[in-house]
């Protein structure tokens, strides 16, 4: 797999999920590394996008992980909320934003297993 946030990983995830209905409405998910790379997962015009992002690019909700837990999330090995739970994921932004559109995310496919 290629190192999560790389433009390997990104252009990998972006493939997986460009063909995913994403319904109505637009929303921005920005995902950080602690002391690495960040990305955007966004929902706009009913696709959803993946693009490399700054740290403090704006966005509806923002999730700061470890690497080891964002890597272990994107190849299925356990869900968010795990290290959630575990104090190791913080997430940022307007929270009933992500309620909103959680069952969005939940579909889509891990960027690569």
């Amino acid at each position: 797999m290629p190192g999560i946030g790389s433009d390997a990983w990104i252009e990998a995830f972006a493939a997986a999920v460009r063909h995913i209905d994403a319904g109505p409405g637009e929303v921005r998910v920005l995902h950080r590394v602690v002391d690495g790379p960040a990305w955007l997962v966004a929902t706009v015009d009913g696709h959803v996008c993946v693009e490399r992002a700054e740290p403090d690019d704006g966005a509806d909700v923002t999730f700061t992980w470890e690497r080891d837990d964002a890597e272990a999330v994107a190849r299925g090995h356990i869900t968010a909320l795990t290290p959630f739970q575990a104090g190791r994921l913080r997430v940022g932004g307007d929270l009933r934003r992500l309620i909103e559109v959680a069952d969005r995310f939940a579909r889509l496919p891990s960027p690569v297993r």
